[in-house]
Order: C-alpha cells, then sequence, then structure tokens
C-alpha cells in the first residue's frame, strides 16, 4: 500500500543528513514496482505538504526535503 511506502519515506528522510535525499537515492536499489509505490507516495507527501521537491537548475539533481512545518489541517496517511 501506499501508506508504507509513505512511512518509509518519511522515515529516510527524517535519518538524512538536513532531511533531504535526491529522487534517485528515493529510487536506488528498489525494485520496479517498489519504485512505482515509492513515487506515488512521493506526490501524496507533496500533496499533503510534508515534503518539497526542488530543483534549481536544469541539470541539478532534484532534491527531496522533509517539511519541518506541517500544516496540522493538512490530510495525513
Amino acid at each position: 500500500p501506499i501508506s508504507l511506502h509513505q512511512e518509509d519515506l518519511v522515515a529516510r528522510l527524517g535519518r538524512a543528513d538536513a532531511h533531504r535525499l535526491t529522487l534517485g537515492s528515493v529510487f536506488e536499489g528498489r525494485s520496479h514496482g517498489e519504485r512505482i509505490g515509492l513515487f506515488l507516495a512521493l506526490l501524496e507527501l507533496v500533496r499533503q505538504g510534508r515534503v518539497q521537491v526542488r530543483q534549481d537548475n536544469l541539470d541539478d539533481a532534484i532534491d527531496v526535503t522533509l517539511c519541518e512545518d506541517v500544516d496540522p489541517n493538512a490530510p495525513r496517511f
């Protein structure tokens, strides 16, 4: 289920330096099915305002960052 991927991604971001991972590292070593689940989980976490996705320049890596301040009224998984 997507909620398990959300929990996994939030936990990984929480342990990461500066609560940030590159998008590539999120999917690294995962099966095709897991990658799809993680991508859907990432989209849901962005919708909920729990993570932010950013790419400063076209050739830069895409960063996924855990948001420190989350709206308490935002939907949760």
